[in-house]
């Protein structure tokens, strides 16, 4: 545990790392089970003390990690509620093109792809259902493309092909060229369809 302590400091340091996000922090003690959280949790405690800020991002059985170490708990400064964007309303629509802008700003790519834009920017609202993790998948999925063929920027049809290979079978995709039916992808068979079961209990089959 000390020589991965250790090795995980280090490489920090040579990276000269102010953040560490950790993101779906709920699948912590799934992989690592109920006796080793507690080393996962006591190295998070020893970077945060080595002066790097740790953002632990998950659903609320994330929280099982800062329970399970009161000495993490202590030096978690904040809990803040991440709310869906709601892409429906204008509002939301437009919470989540600045942030596009913002995500477009920050790409390791030489030129802006435009994300917030025209048909893209709405196209990755809804492909995405709004939510970060979908969005980052995605984008994420489509910059890889680019940057082994050496382009500049991305474009709708990098993104198609990345929507296409993350929710596999779905007809409709919203980064087909001259898209319009812009709703939400949540019928029986697309990506972000809920169902409810005999006990009333609404089952996500994506997240």
């Amino acid at each position: 545990e000390g020589i991965q302590r250790e090795r995980v400091i280090s490489q920090l340091n040579a990276c000269q790392t102010i953040l560490l996000g950790i993101d779906n922090a709920q699948d912590i003690r799934e992989r690592t089970g109920p006796v080793n959280i507690q080393r996962v949790g006591n190295l998070l405690r020893d970077v945060i003390d080595h002066g790097v800020v740790v953002l632990i991002v998950g659903t609320r059985m994330a929280s099982f990690v800062l329970d399970a170490n009161p000495q993490l708990k202590r030096r978690v400064n904040c809990e803040l509620p991440l709310s869906d964007y709601e892409i429906t309303k204008q509002a939301g629509l437009s919470r989540f093109l600045r942030l596009l802008h913002e995500v477009d700003a920050e790409l390791p790519l030489a030129e802006e792809s435009q994300l917030a834009h025209g048909q893209m920017g709405k196209a990755l609202a809804f492909g995405s259902n709004g939510k970060l993790s979908h969005l980052i998948n995605l984008v994420g999925r489509a910059i890889k493309v680019v940057v082994d063929e050496q382009r500049e920027s991305l474009t709708l049809s990098d993104l198609h092909s990345a929507f296409e290979k993350y929710f596999p079978g779905t007809q409709d995709n919203p980064f087909t060229p001259g898209y319009q039916d812009w709703r939400r992808l949540d019928r029986p068979g697309e990506p972000f369809y809920v169902v409810e079961d005999r006990r009333d209990k609404k089952v996500a089959r994506q997240a």
